[in-house]
């Protein structure tokens, strides 16, 4: 979208990338008024339990459980997987960005006019991340992985398909845009909420250098695609979304498990505080 709008507005592109530099700054000063000096979080939702429920606050609280550290959240299989899904996941991504223009023109673009759609598409996706980010909390991190690798998945078949003409393949410009949202929403998001925030910059960092690290292997797709296998590659990589199915299916039955758990709880809380006013 950067450089569409740079191209269209300004005849000298110099000038164009300048404003750009002044936009970034211009929000790296913005970033430094308004983000917190310290890494520190809103405690209201301890301090409102606790005003409720003072005796059993308590007990949860203290004492406090030691932090894990970042080495052992490391090697846990809960990080493996979802390290494992992420990487595996931006590799087909990327090779879709870096592809497109070329599998476009061989469908028939050769003006470029449907790559500029896909260029749009996959930019103006970015109004809907605050409805995928609900989505991710009202439904679960098992649930949105279920709905990006369906949708990332049918990016990839209608683009391997030559049936479907390029106004069809705009279909496959919006799965793909909501899906790699969805794929990066449900990974950091969930990074946090399983791990904590003390060792957060580490393990999203060392997830950004593994999928990084793999990606690289989408050099070798570009090869296969330019000697003929195009839709072979597309394909496989519709299927490499499928193939995480049973895992997501095992955290959305953890997650249920939890939820159920956590039900529980409350009520033996509420059910200790009744007995308590009766006595």
């Amino acid at each position: 979208m950067v450089f569409l709008v740079i191209i269209n507005l300004f005849h000298d592109k110099k000038n164009g990338f300048l404003c750009l530099a002044g936009l970034i700054f211009a929000l790296i000063l913005v970033s430094l008024l308004i983000l917190p000096s310290e890494s520190s979080f809103d405690s209201s939702s301890i301090v409102s339990i606790s005003s409720k429920y003072p005796k059993e606050t308590d007990q949860l609280l203290s004492p406090q459980k030691e932090i894990p550290s970042a080495l052992s959240q490391i090697f846990t299989i809960e990080y493996f997987l979802l390290t494992l899904w992420f990487s595996i996941c931006v590799l087909p991504l990327q090779y879709y960005l870096g592809t497109i223009g070329y599998q476009l023109e061989v469908k028939g673009d050769i003006s470029g006019h449907y790559t500029k759609v896909q260029n749009i598409t996959y930019g103006s996706g970015a109004i809907l991340s605050p409805i995928l980010g609900h989505i991710v909390d009202c439904c679960g991190f098992g649930l949105s992985q279920l709905v990006a690798s369906i949708l990332n998945a049918c990016s990839f078949f209608i683009l391997a398909s030559d049936t479907i003409c390029l106004r069809g393949q705009v279909l496959g410009f919006i799965c793909y845009a909501i899906g790699r949202l969805l794929v990066y929403a449900v990974y950091f998001s969930k990074v946090g909420k399983t791990f904590g925030f003390k060792n957060y910059g580490t393990l999203v960092g060392i997830g950004l250098v593994t999928s990084a690290m793999l990606s690289l292997l989408q050099y070798p797709l570009y090869n296969l695609v330019n000697i003929g296998y195009r839709q072979e590659v597309n394909i496989v990589c519709g299927l490499s979304f499928l193939s995480f199915f049973p895992y997501s299916l095992w955290l959305r039955e953890r997650e249920l498990k939890s939820e159920n758990e956590k039900v529980t709880d409350v009520f033996e809380i509420e059910s200790t505080s009744l007995e308590e006013i009766r006595v």
